[in-house]
Order: C-alpha cells, then structure tokens, then sequence
C-alpha cells in the first residue's frame, strides 16, 4: 500500500476531529499513523491494515473513555474548597 493513502486516512480523520467533539477521529488518526510507519517499511499489505485496525479499535475503546473521564470531571467539594462559611 501506498504511504499517501494512509496519509490521506491521518488527514481525513484529523478533519473529522476538528469538526466533532466525540474524540473518535483523533483514534483513527493514530491508528493511521502506525499503518503510515509500518507502510514505510515496506511490509506486505494486510500487516499495515491490521496494525490500523487493532490499533484503533483498541484506542476507541480504552483511551477514549479515559480521556472522556478526564475532560468530564467537574471539581467536588472535597477537591480542597472551603464548605464552611
């Protein structure tokens, strides 16, 4: 496979990003990336697909919901406010 066609897959999914709030194309992308690195080194086909779909499938699937808890988490009381007045 062709590095720009997993160029064209990093471009499209950073766009897709850019356009949602869901932080599902920033998974693809590196997912992509990996297959970009993996397609420089001139490996048959299928391993640069396959690295782009585990990659990714796992990302979407742990990083995201982390990174979603994260953006998520509203300060409580106990964070070191005074609750006394």
């Amino acid at each position: 496979m062709s590095i720009w066609i997993w160029l064209i897959v990093v471009g499209l999914a950073i766009v897709m990003e850019l356009f949602t709030t869901e932080l599902f194309g920033v998974w693809i992308a590196l997912g992509g990336l990996v297959a970009l690195i993996l397609t420089a080194f001139s490996l048959e086909w299928y391993i640069p697909v396959s690295a782009f779909l585990i990659v990714s499938v796992v990302l979407i699937l742990t990083a995201r919901k982390i990174t979603l808890k994260l953006i998520n988490k509203t300060p409580s009381k106990s964070d070191g406010e005074d609750t006394k007045e």
